[in-house]
């Protein structure tokens, strides 16, 4: 279950619509100026990721919660990268760290170790694909 998990170093959640799971166990998380990111006014290309899981439930009880469409169903993707992957982490003016990480670069899905849904039961996991090969 989700709530026994622990934070890692180099590794991440993103939310995403159920819809797009499909492209994405295919092609990966791409780097892009999205409508979240639009909306945002992001000027440069980026797959934006929480580096806690306390940092993404905020962000999803608050404004990114309120992004999406009610009959839209989230999913959570948890995503372990290798400690050498570019991710940023902007301060704010007191120097604290940014509640959300970023990265110029496609994060390919076989980084994505979990998935799971709104409830915080899990979809899938690593183990479950290599069962599958």
């Amino acid at each position: 279950m989700f709530d026994d998990l622990e934070n890692k170093k180099d590794r991440y959640f993103h939310v995403t619509p159920r819809k797009n799971l499909s492209a994405i166990q295919k092609e990966g998380l791409l780097a892009q100026i999205g409508d979240r990111s639009q909306e945002a006014k992001e000027e440069a290309e980026a797959v934006f990721l929480f580096p806690s899981k306390e940092d993404m439930d905020n962000a999803l009880l608050n404004w990114l919660g309120e992004a999406f469409e009610e009959e839209d169903e989230l999913i959570i993707l948890q995503i372990d990268l290798p400690a050498d992957f570019p991710v940023k982490r902007d301060a704010d003016s007191n120097g604290e760290l940014m509640y959300e990480a970023y990265s110029y670069k496609n994060v390919p899905p076989e980084y994505i170790s979990a998935i799971y849904d709104e409830a915080y039961e899990l979809i899938e996991s690593e183990s479950d694909k290599e069962k599958d090969i």
